[in-house]
Parts: C-alpha cells; structure tokens; sequence
C-alpha cells in the first residue's frame, strides 16, 4: 500500500475543493469520501509519500482559501495493510464488480465474434436463389436475415436478378440500401 493522506473538512464543498485540488497538484489517487457526521467530510487520497504530503498540504490551503474549516489532516507515510479494513472496503468491492464486468463483456464478446464469423461462413456460401431458399429452411427468418445482411450490396443485387421482379422493383434496385435489399429477398419468402 502506498503512502495515504487524510483531509477532514466541515462541509462538502471544502471537501470538492480540497479533492480537486489534491489530485490536481500531485499524482495521487482519490481512494474514498467519508461523511462522517455533523457536516464532517474525510477525504482519502494514496500515493507516493512525497506526492501525498504535496497534496494535502495544497488541499488544506485550499480550503483555507475557501474559509472553510480544516478539522484534520494526516499523512500516513507507510500503512499497515491491515488499514485496508478502514479504507479500501468499498474499493474492492468496485474492483471486484469491475473485473466481473469486464469479464461478462468479453464473454458476450467473444460469443459474438463466434456468431458473426458463422454468418460470414454462411454468407460465403449463399449465392444464389437456392442457396437463400436453402439457407432459410435451415434457419429462423431471423438467423436468415442477419446472414443476408452480411452480404454486401453488389452480392444482393446479383442475387435478387435470379427473382421475378416487377419493373419497377427492377429499375429501383440500383437505387435501394442494404436494408431495402434484404427485405425485397426476405418479401419472397413471406409469401410463400
């Protein structure tokens, strides 16, 4: 643990005042706030001895400036690690939130990547009119239009000259966006 350095203050915006400008004017982290009662307000600042001593000495005369109250202030130069107890109860707790987070993301992550590279395989694969037909009997209509998506517009135009088509949805499909492409193949499929 490195070195910590306390600031007790009456009110909160002494306390804002003295944080800002603790971690303003040296490299220190802001460990935690404690209200402790009757408009006290502790402020737990760590880093190394002499920048935590810079930054409690400017935080106080920071409040002073405010003629806010200073009603202690402490540098602990090398804590025990059993102070973690006081301090860093609500810091571990975020940490180990945080790292369970991240943990879900990269998860969901990599679930995703598996999924989309499966669609590029699939979308690899669909280049004609049965192969869509095929792959919707073998998918959900859902699962069908993500893989159809994945495809770029020039594949889904190329497909879509194999389906009956109206002139006029002949003569707007240069015209249309990936979404309206899609969605004309997949109006084949709905009807039947």
């Amino acid at each position: 643990m490195n070195a910590l350095g306390f600031i007790e203050t009456s009110g909160l915006i002494a306390a804002i005042e003295a944080a800002d400008t603790m971690v303003k004017t040296a490299n220190v982290s802001l460990i935690r706030k404690e209200y402790v009662g009757k408009g006290l307000v502790t402020i737990i600042v760590e880093g190394d001895v002499g920048a935590v001593q810079s930054a409690v000495e400017a935080g106080v005369e920071a409040v002073h400036s405010l003629r806010g109250v200073v009603h202690s202030h402490n540098v602990i130069p090398s804590p025990s690690d059993e102070l973690e107890i006081f301090i860093c109860d609500e810091t571990a707790e975020k940490d180990l939130k945080k790292e369970k987070e991240a943990e879900e993301s990269k998860e969901e992550l990599e679930d995703e990547v598996e999924t989309d590279e499966a669609e590029e395989q699939l979308a690899f694969l669909v280049k004609t009119k049965d192969d869509v037909t095929a792959l919707l009997e073998s998918y959900t209509e859902e699962e069908g239009e993500k893989v159809l998506r994945s495809l770029t517009n020039k594949a889904l135009k190329s497909l879509l000259q194999e389906f009956v088509l109206s002139q006029e949805q002949q003569a707007g499909i240069q015209k249309m966006n990936k979404t309206q492409l899609v969605d004309l193949i997949m109006s084949f499929y709905k009807k039947s």
